[in-house]
């Protein structure tokens, strides 16, 4: 099989998807996408059936097939952006990071076959997942409603799309030091191209008012031409396409799939080009560098003192007090997570773009600062991003200062247990705290225009930041008893996931009785989960006891608001989705956001109902820290630790089985 695959693809691409066939994490997202999969097309099948009030006829059956297709198509597309920058990104920068490329360099092998055959190996494996939805496909398609001109179309919108998300990935890869910053970039610049793009360049013509005008619109449309979704839209959506066919011609569906390819190519022969070069700063930073240097050496002093009286600076806090935790100090110090500091100019670059979106819609049409439309489309992304970069921050924070060595310094010093695990928190708070100000700025900046009421702005800050700071919790957890990344991003990621689409989830397919049904499944879950725990202290063992206290405590927390009637509640009031972005578009009572109550009764008072979902937060923030400061320890593989028994318990990677015990004994 191996002398197979290498005649096929090359020795690089034989290796890699051997390796990752015996890996067990790709089984894991295979289970995961399947179980997406059986979700999306069960709600289908649940909405369908709900309006099926007797015998079934063939065009709602044809219909029924037709809602799975989109369904599966959308989840399929949804897939590959998020597999294939995960499965690509850390290819070459994790061996970078770990000093293993130099040794593959010197081999006989050349760069061609290095980038490429590592690309195909992984996009072998995203191919694998993809072809698991055929079955499924195939069979609705009896049904009818579905053509096959559009399973063949699709089928090509997703291999574009996983080309052009592949060439970005390894791009990233090749010229990034760590996984974790290729990781971002490769989504930061995803995002901006196919989704900032042509909502910015929309946004300004409209606000300029010529967007109606032919040549202003070709502008716009234009953009199909270079953006992968747009291959997409055309084919399942027949309206879009006779739209674009107006406009452009007959012709335009051609250049659609040859430009991104002729761009994906050009990325990949960038990558080939860059794999011996090390990775330096941006060309615009360098010639900023240079002019600053060549023409202003007096800005060059000044920056140079300041740098040298930032250490004085970073050791009090808010100029009151000393602060003493030296993990903290060396966050503010340096950016520790993110030593590239691509994340951080991620943010500033946020920032930049922010500002001059209000100041534009201020000078071009103030009329939209006193509307929800403006505050939606801010607070929604700002609110977004902090949740994506409080998990990478968290879930890569000790992990890689284990990888790097530096954990295990520490953990030979005096500090305790307490220090490390705070200092740790505060660290992450220190890397995100630029894109918290900015939701908090803009979200007091719509309450003074009007767009959104003091109390549900206070109600959304407070439930953004909590949620944050549990996100925190279990990436701390998570991480400090990891030895690789995904090992905790995972279990940090099902939190959010959980959290907010689970919940909504369970709301379309239980509706009414969501809540007791919810209520039982989270006690199943705590008693499995405390069980997986005891028998195999994991990260993925922590990280699913974490989501089933936190679960079980909101749930808890806000059960008296179950009464049967309701299909939002009690879960709604778990979800911190609409506690943070959907109170921004209530203007009188934050009831209205749950309440559908059939019997025309008045909404219910959730006041109470918020506070408590506040303190469940708390609580397990406070549970979060003390068990892990009581099994610290364990948690780090320390040698010689006592467990309750009194006996000792060596650390985890240095466990052997009874077997291989005796025999070296004997």
């Amino acid at each position: 099989m191996q002398q197979l695959l290498t005649a096929i693809g090359g020795p690089i691409f034989g290796k890699e998807l051997i390796e990752t066939a015996r890996r067990k994490r790709y089984f894991v997202n295979r289970m995961l996408y399947a179980s997406a999969l059986l979700i999306v097309v069960s709600l289908v099948w649940v909405n369908a059936s709900y309006l099926w009030h007797g015998g079934t006829t063939i065009r709602e059956m044809a219909q029924f097939a037709h809602e799975v297709f989109l369904a599966v198509s959308i989840v399929e597309y949804g897939a590959i952006w998020f597999f294939v920058p995960v499965f690509v990104c850390g290819l070459i920068a994790a061996e970078r990071e770990a000093q293993t490329l130099d040794l593959l360099l010197t081999s006989q092998l050349s760069d061609r076959e290095i980038v490429i055959g590592k690309l195909c190996s992984r996009l072998a494996i995203v191919v694998q997942i993809l072809l698991s939805t055929l079955p499924v496909v195939c069979l609705v398609g009896m049904f009818g409603g579905i053509e096959a001109s559009s399973i063949g179309q699709t089928l090509m919108s997703m291999l574009l799309a996983m080309l052009y998300a592949g060439a970005f990935s390894i791009y990233f890869s090749s010229t990034s030091r760590s996984p974790v910053g290729a990781l971002v970039r490769t989504y930061w610049w995803l995002a901006v191209l196919l989704i900032g793009l042509p909502i910015c360049t929309g946004g300004l013509l409209d606000l300029l008012g010529v967007l109606r005008n032919s040549r202003f619109l070709v502008l716009v449309v234009g953009q199909v031409f270079f953006n992968p979704l747009a291959t997409l839209t055309v084919t399942l959506n027949p309206l879009f396409a006779r739209q674009l066919r107006g406009y452009l011609g007959e012709w335009y569906y051609a250049p659609m799939y040859i430009i991104p390819t002729l761009l994906s190519v050009a990325l990949v022969w960038r990558a080939i080009a860059r794999l011996r070069v090390d990775p330096c700063k941006l060309l615009l930073s360098r010639l900023g560098s240079w002019l600053l240097h060549r023409y202003a050496p007096g800005v060059v002093r000044r920056r140079a003192r300041r740098v040298t009286s930032r250490a004085t600076r970073a050791e009090r806090w808010l100029g009151l007090t000393t602060i003493a935790n030296p993990v903290w100090l060396r966050a503010r110090l340096a950016r520790v997570y993110d030593r590239e500091g691509y994340i951080g100019r991620i943010q500033w670059m946020g920032w930049a773009v922010a500002v001059a979106f209000v100041v534009l819609l201020a000078l071009l049409n103030p009329r939209e600062l006193h509307r929800d439309d403006p505050a939606f489309g801010m607070l929604i992304p700002t609110w977004f991003a902090l949740g994506l970069l409080t998990t990478i921050f968290a879930a890569s924070s000790l992990v890689n200062d284990r990888r790097r060595g530096f954990f295990d310094l520490v953990l030979v010093t005096t500090l305790e247990p307490r220090e490390i695990v705070d200092g740790t928190w505060l660290a992450v708070w220190q890397h995100v705290r630029s894109t918290w100000w900015l939701a908090v700025i803009f979200t007091g900046l719509f309450t003074v225009t009007g767009s959104i009421v003091p109390r549900m702005a206070l109600v959304s800050l407070v439930t953004g930041t909590l949620f944050c700071a549990t996100i925190i919790s279990c990436g701390v957890m998570t991480s400090l008893a990891a030895t690789r990344l995904p090992q905790s991003l995972v279990p940090t990621f099902l939190l959010t996931m959980v959290t907010t689409v689970g919940t909504g989830l369970m709301v379309g397919f239980c509706r009414q009785w969501s809540g007791p049904i919810a209520w039982t499944l989270a006690a199943a879950l705590l008693l499995g989960t405390i069980a997986w725990r005891r028998r195999n202290l994991s990260p993925g063992a922590i990280g699913a006891t974490f989501i089933a206290v936190h679960l079980a405590l909101v749930f808890v927390a806000t059960a008296p608001a179950f009464d049967g009637r309701n299909e939002a509640l009690p879960l709604g009031l778990c979800n911190p989705a609409p506690m943070v972005i959907g109170v921004l578009g209530e203007k009188h009572d934050l009831g209205n956001l749950f309440c559908w109550r059939r019997n025309g009764a008045p909404p219910l008072d959730t006041t109470w109902y918020v506070l408590a979902y506040w303190l469940a937060m708390v609580d397990t923030i406070l549970w979060s820290r003390y068990w892990t400061l009581a099994n610290f320890d364990r948690l780090t593989g320390r040698v010689g630790l006592h467990n309750t028994a009194g006996r000792m318990t060596p650390p985890r990677h240095e466990r052997r089985r009874p077997a291989e015990a005796m025999q070296t004994v004997a």
